[in-house]
């Protein structure tokens, strides 16, 4: 299986080379603003593909993620070296098959979801609903870090306010989305997200990385074609 997985992640970088880069800052200390995600998107004959690397960590966390043309996530692969997990994650039908190493140890966990949308990737993937006519979306996601690691969890996303975001890349229309989990979990978890409603394309967050008491983080956009050199923002 990790040999598996490095070969897909080696093949998914020549992809990247052609890919659309997009670059997200961690503003949530304005005097210690750094690179959060950078995400790669591509098209492939068997979907959309989404590489993001995550910055956070002292070692880069990836994921690949492989969506339909409506943003419906049909593969996942997730790269932790933080805490030694290497997964992949298939649709099939009804239910999600995810396979791999999490924190050293082999596991196989099966979630029935019956016909929910699955978006891995939110909120990279939600130009389908941005772009629709639907005031609200209903879907699932499996967690990938404490407290809901390996759990899937069933999110709600509603359409809120219109605005104009003043980004260091320049001022963007956008649309605010409140994202939370469902029904009494909601009190768990939610914040706030803006995209622009013409492309769908994710400008910023807003609200805490975890459950009551977790630190609130802001991120947002810092424009397309950079890339993460020497821990800093270069444009290429």
């Amino acid at each position: 299986m990790r040999v598996f997985l490095t070969t897909v992640f080696a093949l998914f970088s020549i992809y990247s080379l052609r890919a659309q880069t997009f670059l997200y800052l961690d503003k949530t200390n304005p005097e210690e603003i750094r690179p959060a995600t950078t995400a790669s998107i591509d098209t492939l004959d068997e979907g959309i593909r989404m590489h993001l690397i995550r910055h956070s960590e002292e070692k880069e966390i990836d994921e690949i993620i492989v969506v339909d043309s409506l943003y419906n996530t049909k593969k996942w692969i997730y790269r932790n070296p933080n805490i030694n997990t290497d997964l992949s994650a298939v649709r099939s039908d009804e239910k999600i098959v995810v396979r791999g190493i999490r924190r050293g140890e082999q596991i196989e966990e099966e979630f029935h979801i019956g016909h929910d949308t699955w978006n891995q990737a939110f909120p990279y993937d939600m130009a389908g609903f941005i772009r629709s006519g639907k005031s609200k979306r209903i879907f699932r996601a499996i967690g990938a870090a404490r407290p809901g690691e390996i759990k899937i969890g069933k999110f709600k996303a509603v359409k809120k306010d219109k605005t104009v975001l003043g980004l260091d890349c320049g001022d963007q229309a956008a649309v605010r989305v409140e994202m939370s989990l469902t029904g009494a979990l909601s009190m768990f978890w939610k914040g706030s997200y803006w995209f622009r409603p013409s492309d769908g394309r994710y400008l910023r967050f807003e609200g805490k990385i975890g459950g009551p008491g977790s630190e609130r983080r802001i991120t947002e956009f810092a424009g397309e074609g950079k890339k993460v050199e020497q821990g800093g923002a270069d444009r290429l």
